[in-house]
């Protein structure tokens, strides 16, 4: 893998986050999901956030890793390490919400 130092930070953000909401229980757990209606009202804002980085189970964590360790690097040699940190994950994880 070539070196992609921003891919690299993206990952161990999400798995950190993912590891932390497997362990939530009970409301602690909707820290970690968007729900729209509560974002609306003014609560559950961290989820908001946190949804773009955490994962339903580790089957699914690994696969998303798995291709964001793949064509991340890519996608940071073409559009760079900023475009890729900031615009680029913001972007997408906010129209996959």
């Amino acid at each position: 893998m070539m070196s992609s130092p921003v891919t690299l930070v993206l990952i161990a953000i999400n798995i950190v986050i993912s590891l932390i909401g497997f362990q939530a229980r009970g409301t602690r757990r909707d820290d970690f999901v968007f729900i729209p209606s509560r974002v609306v009202h003014g609560r559950n804002v961290l989820g908001m956030f946190l949804s773009h980085f955490s994962h339903a189970d580790g089957g699914h964590l690994l696969l998303n890793m798995m291709g964001l360790y793949f064509f991340g690097p890519v996608i940071e040699s073409v559009l760079g390490a900023a475009a890729l940190l900031l615009p680029g994950y913001a972007l997408c994880a906010t129209v996959a919400s």
